[in-house]
């Protein structure tokens, strides 16, 4: 009899401990999502551009929302120099003054939310929308530029959000961006963009 006693706790009791252990491990909390809005600074093959961002949570660990950004274009030819006299710089080479706006909705999927750390959250994303541009040539004998053309990006970066609310992303994308027209130097601007978002999220 004390043999089987002794064996049913040999059994027995290891269960019970670790169903007793198991209520004190906590769950990995769940992933979180919040609307997000800021800032952009944008770095393209002609150029730079700056912009902004307001993104809404959706299903799925999904973000919907508008983006922006207003891009100031370089000639081929210029150069931008220092005046080793006044100290001041100086353009050379520069034939026209050829600027970019657009406004895409865009749509963004965060990948593997739950097999990474919630702060960090690499995504896919695209976007559609348009684009006006216009040139404002050095010469004035050349009349002005001014055309609008349907824009589209696809993108993947990853965003990294921080405990005080803040959100940094990076993200490397692609920008459709033809036009009906020559804008400065060329009719077809599409180009690889490296872009950083720095903003808020909240609820």
């Amino acid at each position: 009899m004390k043999n089987l006693i002794f064996i049913l706790l040999l059994f027995v009791f290891p269960f019970q401990s670790f169903a007793q252990y198991e209520k004190y491990l906590e769950k990995d909390p769940e992933p979180t999502t919040s609307r997000e809005a800021g800032a952009a600074l944008s770095v393209i093959e002609t150029g730079s551009g700056i912009g902004g961002f307001y993104y809404l949570p959706v299903k799925g660990f999904m973000h919907v929302g508008i983006t922006g950004t207003a891009f100031m274009l370089r000639d081929k030819s210029q150069i931008d120099i220092y005046d080793p006299y006044t100290g001041y710089p100086i353009t050379l080479g520069k034939k026209n003054n050829a600027y970019l706006i657009d406004m895409m909705l865009t749509l963004k999927k965060r990948l593997f939310p739950r097999e990474i750390d919630d702060t960090l959250r690499p995504f896919l994303a695209v976007g559609v929308g348009a684009v006006y541009g216009m040139n404002f040539p050095e010469n004035k004998n050349i009349k002005d530029e001014f055309s609008l053309a349907a824009t589209g990006a696809a993108a993947a970066g990853v965003d990294v959000a921080l405990n005080s609310g803040i959100m940094i992303g990076l993200r490397l994308q692609y920008r459709y961006m033809k036009f009906g027209r020559i804008i400065g130097e060329r009719q077809d601007h599409s180009t690889v963009d490296v872009r950083i978002e720095i903003g808020k999220m909240f609820n």
